[in-house]
């Protein structure tokens, strides 16, 4: 978002080894998927985990999407399944239904947003989850907007340029190139 910009690999470490279990899961899910929070809450035991394996993939349906149109499906990192499966296998989780990061009082219903904005907010600037994610997309595609897009789940590459700073040195990569 505006104002935000990409945490380090660093930065993302130091946050992470500051977290408990499911703090760091949704920290690390969240940077490494670009879900929403809204999107990792609504989340279940049995969107991330088969048999005692974790998914390479998650899907998010098109009804927990923002502008609910269309359901968003992204590869899960290694980091990211070991974070959740530490929490997991930490956690007494009732049953496949239960809500993956769910309420401390009800497994029956997810964590509020507001909490998980709590949590958050206290380990570090909230927007930096998705502008990671964007920015590792925009750096491993070399710079490719298209692609980025895509896996941002954005239909307007216009939301995801206000994740990515697309001038944060290739203007003056692009310049010096010009005085060659």
């Amino acid at each position: 978002m505006l104002g935000c910009r990409a945490l380090t690999a660093v930065e993302i470490d130091a946050v992470a080894a500051e977290l408990e279990h499911r703090d760091k899961a949704l920290f690390i899910l969240g940077c490494r998927t670009g879900f929403r929070i809204s999107e990792l809450l609504s989340l279940q035991l049995k969107d991330v985990k088969q048999g005692e394996r974790m998914k390479e993939q998650i899907t998010v349906t098109k009804q927990n999407m923002k502008g609910k149109t269309h359901s968003r499906t992204i590869y899960v990192q290694m980091e990211a399944r070991i974070a959740l499966d530490d929490y997991i296998n930490g956690n007494q989780h009732v049953h496949e239904q239960a809500y993956l990061f769910c309420s401390r009082k009800n497994w029956n219903k997810p964590m509020s947003r507001v909490q998980a904005y709590r949590i958050l907010k206290a380990a570090f600037n909230l927007c930096g989850m998705q502008g990671t994610f964007a920015w590792m997309i925009w750096e491993g595609s070399l710079n490719n907007l298209a692609v980025t897009s895509s896996a941002m789940g954005h239909k307007n590459v216009n939301s995801t340029m206000s994740y990515i700073d697309i001038n944060r040195g290739v203007v003056t990569t692009l310049l010096k190139a010009l005085e060659q």
